[in-house]
């Protein structure tokens, strides 16, 4: 094991707290785990560097078993009990909330001092495609809230080495057809936030899927894509990112199918 490795590792502290609500150790029913202590510190290495399983460090053990593990105490909800038990113990990979945007406000203040860095999508800024599309009518107003309450406990980004440390990124995915539902989303991102406050993604990557019909079943036109980018230079968002067209080809979509991971 190298000394990096070891100084991401759990502490013995934090061990003491977590250790009751493990499962599997030896001598414990479905105890099949050589070290569980050891298991949970390569699930944190693979949650720190967001490498895929199978880059798992031997010396965590086989990273099929450890991923095996790790899906039987998701589903067991053994992982939420570690969270809590942790309290205020500083956790030791720093946390990335990769979400859709439609969230419960108070769920999100449960998790208040342990996420660094939010990454919420805005879908919609209207209600008419947020119903059409994802059968969620009121997703704008609850996606308003839950974003505040996200800034409210990260405050502005902050980037240390062209790397995000802290704050809210929030992603819109331009869809074909939709540039006035972008309008509105980037209009309530610039009345909301100041610069330097939160970064915006203005995605350009929609790739049609079988069996799509109707304005799904084409991809954004260029012409689409520059309006929504003068649109946000327009209204004063420099915080952020475009994004090439070339990045809607199929082979960026997943297979969904759980093959490499």
């Amino acid at each position: 094991m190298t000394a990096e490795q070891q100084r991401h590792d759990i502490n013995d502290k934090a061990w003491e707290k977590i250790r009751p609500h493990t499962i599997g150790e030896k001598g414990t029913r479905g105890g099949n785990a050589r070290d569980t202590r050891q298991f949970i510190n390569g699930v944190f290495w693979i949650l720190r560097t967001g490498a895929p399983w199978r880059d798992l460090p031997e010396t965590y053990g086989n990273w099929k078993n450890v991923h095996r593990r790790f899906c039987r105490w998701r589903d067991k909800g053994v992982w939420e009990k570690i969270l809590e038990a942790l309290g205020d113990e500083e956790w030791p990979v720093p946390v990335v909330w990769n979400c859709g945007g439609y969230e419960k406000p108070e769920t999100l203040r449960r998790l208040e001092g342990k996420v660094q860095v939010y990454l919420p999508d805005l879908k919609y800024g209207l209600s008419e495609p947020a119903c059409k599309y994802s059968g969620a009518a009121d997703y704008f107003d609850w996606a308003k809230r839950a974003i505040l309450e996200m800034f409210r406990q990260t405050g502005p980004y902050r980037m240390e080495n062209g790397l995000l440390k802290q704050g809210v990124l929030i992603r819109h995915l331009l869809l074909p057809g939709e540039l006035e539902n972008t309008r509105r989303v980037i209009d309530w991102v610039a009345e909301t936030f100041r610069p330097g406050e939160v970064l915006f993604s203005l995605m350009s990557q929609y790739t049609p899927q079988p069996g799509a019909a109707g304005p799904l079943a084409w991809h954004v036109t260029r012409a689409e894509y520059r309006a929504a980018v003068r649109y946000m230079e327009n209204c004063g968002i420099r915080d952020g990112f475009t994004q090439e067209r070339t990045s809607a080809r199929e082979e960026y979509t997943p297979a969904f199918d759980l093959r490499g991971i």
